[in-house]
């Protein structure tokens, strides 16, 4: 049938083709994309290694396929019916095809005039994302307790996950590592929960096929996922370059007085253990060195930029926890890795989903820290700064002590609805209410919201509103909601700030009509420094 088309690419293809018809196995490409040879001395035809059987594929951006086909002059490809055809030129080619609309069990072909042929099949066309971070955004299914509740959900067949390796590197690896993977009760339980969950609800809700691809890393921090001419570009962000360089000529001393104290360490904890009294919590950090996952820019390197080819629906960003003792740097850093990414995908409105922390630890209402409230902060600023980021607002989503909440299904079902809104280009956007002014009046203030749907309410008492006063300190204030917002005081004296839920596990009792919990706040200046 191919040869009775008029098109140039597909006579080459039919020229390609075997006389006796072959079965779809035996001209599929395997992941990684090494196909069939032609003649016995013609080299194989290969393919990037992220274009596999099974992978969904970006809608509605023009698609580029690199390879190699040594010994070739022409290759020629059908994607679905989609023709594309280019010159090899030492021994290298490039297939572009314009913007394809969404669609299911598409295969590809890939065949030279040298007899070189290649074939994909159940690709789809839909919408991929990229999920970043560190543990929380690559948590396995299993480990969530949830995974019954995913399994019995709509559109599971729409869902492809990519989990790629993280890689720390100086040198940029030409091809990321991994495979795609097809989702069903076999393998949702060893992939990324947050994944799972984000992209059936987009499917259930658009009956678009998923891509998702995983690239994330347990403790791991936001300066490991930054290139490093982005770091060397910023001057509150080039430190960390020197840092690193000093720390790897100080390295030999350094690691001698790592392994003399994680002895006495181990010595400590085995005598703890032996007298029956609970054993030290906090381990021994390792010093910086190559093989540090809290190196600098080495993530990005290993992990991200082999992905540069991808063409993206958008990314979500799960990190911070690694991060939260530092959250007055916090909101350069991820400023500038949300451009590195960009560049890195070459789109400057990629839109950012980024994963506001949820509550973590005792629930105090004046606790002697507030590293996480701090950088939640950090992260609501940066959103409301960028019109194609948003904030998915998890306060109420946490587990107490446990690090790793297992309350993905209901972030992912925010997420997902937040894609929506920065699809359509309504950013920057947010699962709830966030604040969006201030007016002081009368000693108290007005805090005005964006983001709700419908009216403000309060799930109980209104309670978790401070206010600043000249002095510098912090009051708890009445609240009542009045004029579509929430005023908060007076208290007798000029208020210089107000704050919500700053703590690192506060009740969260604002939300929307809808339910939608609000996002804490502080509107000090200084809110992001230790003690603000």
């Amino acid at each position: 049938m191919l040869a009775l088309l008029a098109v140039p690419c597909l006579t080459l293809l039919a020229a390609a083709l075997p006389a006796a018809a072959a079965t779809p196995a035996q001209h599929t490409a395997r992941a990684g994309g090494a196909a069939e040879a032609g003649a016995p001395d013609t080299p194989a035809l290969e393919i990037d290694a992220g274009w596999q059987s099974g992978r969904v594929l970006q809608r509605g951006q023009p698609l580029t396929l690199r390879g190699r086909a040594p010994g070739a002059r022409r290759v020629g490809a059908l994607l679905g019916a989609a023709a594309a055809e280019a010159e090899v030129i030492e021994g290298r080619f490039e297939l572009c095809w314009p913007p394809q609309d969404a669609a299911r069990d598409v295969d590809l072909i890939v065949a030279t005039e040298a007899g070189q042929r290649l074939e994909l099949v159940d690709l789809a066309i839909g919408d991929v994302w990229l999920i970043g971070g560190q543990s929380n955004a690559c948590l396995p299914l299993a480990d969530t307790g949830e995974a019954e509740a995913l399994l019995a959900a709509p559109a599971l067949e729409l869902l492809r996950c990519w989990t790629v390796p993280a890689r720390l590197s100086d040198e940029a690896p030409e091809e990321a590592q991994g495979h795609w993977t097809a989702v069903d009760a076999r393998t949702a339980p060893g992939l990324a929960a947050l994944a799972l969950h984000f992209g059936q609800w987009r499917a259930a809700a658009t009956g678009i096929p998923q891509g998702l691809i995983v690239a994330a890393l347990a403790d791991s921090t936001i300066e490991g996922w930054i290139s490093k001419p982005a770091l060397a570009a910023d001057p509150e962000l080039a430190p960390l370059i020197s840092d690193y360089e000093t720390a790897l000529r100080e390295l030999p001393e350094a690691q001698a007085e790592y392994r003399r104290r994680l002895a006495e360490f181990e010595a400590a904890e085995r005598a703890a253990l032996a007298a029956g009294r609970p054993a030290p919590r906090r381990r021994i950090q390792p010093p910086l060195g190559p093989d540090s996952y809290k190196r600098p820019w080495a993530l990005f390197t290993g992990t991200i930029a082999p992905l540069g080819a991808e063409r993206l629906a958008g990314v979500v960003w799960y990190q911070g926890e690694s991060n939260a003792t530092e959250a007055q740097l916090y909101p350069t850093r991820l400023r500038t890795l949300i451009a590195d990414w960009r560049r890195n995908f070459g789109r400057a409105d990629l839109p950012f989903l980024v994963v506001q922390l949820p509550g973590f630890g005792p629930r105090d209402p004046d606790p002697p820290r507030r590293h996480w409230a701090r950088l939640r902060e950090a992260q609501r600023r940066v959103v409301a700064g960028d019109a194609h980021a948003g904030l998915a607002i998890a306060i109420d989503l946490g587990a107490g002590e446990d690090m790793h909440p297992p309350h993905k299904r209901e972030l992912g079902r925010r997420l997902a609805a937040l894609a929506e809104t920065l699809l359509h280009g309504a950013g920057p956007a947010s699962s709830g209410p966030v604040p969006s002014t201030f007016e002081p009046r009368g000693g108290g203030c007005l805090v005005r919201f964006s983001g709700a749907l419908g009216e403000l309410r309060s799930r109980g008492e209104l309670t978790g509103f401070e206010l600043l006063d000249p002095a510098g300190t912090w009051w708890p204030a009445p609240a009542a909601l009045a004029e579509g917002g929430v005023w908060v005081g007076p208290l007798g004296f000029e208020a210089r700030a107000v704050r919500y839920a700053f703590c690192d596990q506060p009740a969260s009792p604002l939300r929307d009509s809808q339910g939608r919990v609000a996002s804490p706040f502080s509107s000090a200046a200084d809110a992001l420094e230790p003690g603000g």
